[in-house]
């Protein structure tokens, strides 16, 4: 596992965990969303999956699905153990063992997967209009729309700093150019 992300995974644990400790469950979808970041940028398994882990849990104390924190505390205080002693393989067992409990309980799990991979294409796709690919040729690649790719680039305002180096005479001689 990466170190970075290891290092992610761990404060995305130590954050979830005392974040249920206080009975504030909603701020668990601003952690997952934190990791979505780190999964994005390093295409890793581990970050994907505590990312959904953590949105799913979001969820489920969101939608009242679960109430109990004591299970999944639990789990997650396993969890960050056996992450922190390098212990990957039982590290990655209790993460299967949280999601494989919230699908016990939430029957929508599969749908939060995809929200989940869903942010994390948008995410992808946005740095990679930002380092001047088109969004036809992003959305194509990514297997997003075109117009979903379009509204989340416009709430980012990346397009709006693209070309913010180019001298303003230069880009009013494209216009006229454009516009002959």
């Amino acid at each position: 596992m990466n170190k970075v992300v290891r290092r992610d995974i761990l404060n995305v644990l130590d954050d979830s965990i005392a974040v249920l400790e206080k009975g504030k469950s909603w701020q668990l979808e601003e952690i997952s969303n934190h990791i979505i970041q780190s999964a994005t940028l390093h295409q890793d398994e581990d970050a994907i999956s505590i990312a959904v882990m953590t949105y799913a849990l979001y969820k489920a104390y969101s939608r009242k699905i679960v109430t109990d924190t004591k299970l999944f505390l639990e789990l997650l205080k396993k969890a960050h153990h056996y992450l922190n002693k390098n212990d990957i393989e039982s590290y990655r067992g209790r993460v299967s063992e949280v999601i494989s409990d919230i699908a016990k309980y939430d029957s929508q799990l599969k749908e939060y997967v995809e929200e989940v991979l869903g942010k994390a294409r948008l995410k992808k796709g946005s740095k990679m209009v930002e380092q001047g690919l088109s969004i036809a040729k992003v959305s194509e690649l990514l297997g997003l729309t075109q117009w979903d790719l379009m509204s989340y680039l416009g709430k980012t305002k990346i397009i709006d700093t693209q070309n913010i180096d180019i001298a303003v005479k230069s880009r009013l001689e494209t216009a006229r150019q454009l516009f002959k």
